[in-house]
């Protein structure tokens, strides 16, 4: 019972990982090197 609670944690910490992993790959496509430069630092 107990280790089922902690690995379903585990899994919810992973998934929030990957959220934030997701999250920073789209703003990497939003936000790349050439547009950066293109229209200047923000």
């Amino acid at each position: 019972m107990i280790l089922d609670g902690l690995s379903l944690g585990a899994k919810e910490r992973d998934l929030e990982l990957i959220r934030y992993k997701n999250m920073k790959i789209e703003r990497q496509k939003y936000v790349s090197p050439k547009s950066e430069a293109w229209h200047g630092p923000c």
